[in-house]
């Protein structure tokens, strides 16, 4: 199995390094959707512990969720959870650029399905997604149809309009939306997925315009 010494993310400007110990292969197994966004959540956020609890109000996951993401975290050596009365609160155990690059090959794509809709005002309110993100923090060119993500179990997805043929559709009445295993919504900034889900959805990308940037 070969296993990635360095790891360049374009569109943040930074190349990790590390070289992995044998201890460290088991942090290449992909993460769950829940568990991943808890990490990405943790690692974007500098207060040390969150309590369950306030990790299952924010991220708007079922407690019992929560605790599933937090126990496969811990048993991947992500985090570290100590009690504090009756509750149980949960925060990183190394450094956040560290713990980078131990697990960007654990993260997963957070993107199960890809559809074409109508463009509406409901879809436009969705966080920008795959290269039309990119191209709003990068130097490449937008795509000609724009790319949104949603949650997939979201209310909002009865209200799109599917289209089935997008190739006799104008490109500028249409929309590519991302159907994600996690809520982008609670992770995103003005307007555009977090920077790691970003990552992880198109670092297999084939689009010589993403792997070139």
């Amino acid at each position: 199995m070969m296993i990635p010494t360095q790891i360049y993310l374009p569109f943040l400007g930074i190349l990790f390094s590390k070289k992995f110990t044998g201890a460290e292969v088991s942090a290449l197994l992909q993460l769950t959707a829940n568990a991943q966004m808890i990490l990405l959540y943790l690692l974007y956020n500098k207060q040390a512990y969150y309590t369950k609890k306030e990790l299952a109000v924010i991220l708007g996951l079922d407690p019992v969720y929560v605790t599933r993401g937090t126990k496969e975290l811990v048993s991947r050596g992500f985090i570290a959870e100590k009690r504090k009365g009756r509750s149980v609160e949960v925060g990183l155990t190394i450094d956040s650029k560290e713990l980078f690059n131990v697990i960007n090959s654990a993260l997963s794509s957070p993107v199960s399905d890809v559809i074409y809709v109508r463009k509406t005002e409901d879809v436009i309110g969705l966080p920008k997604a795959s290269d039309f993100a990119l191209s709003e923090i990068s130097m490449i060119n937008p795509p000609e149809i724009a790319t949104y993500a949603c949650f997939k179990k979201s209310r909002i997805v009865d209200k799109f309009e599917i289209v089935d043929e997008p190739g006799w559709e104008t490109s500028s009445e249409i929309c590519k939306v991302e159907l994600w295993n996690y809520d982008p919504v609670k992770l995103c900034e003005n307007g555009i997925v977090d920077k790691l889900s970003l990552y992880a959805s198109l670092k297999d990308t084939k689009d010589p315009r993403v792997q070139g940037n």
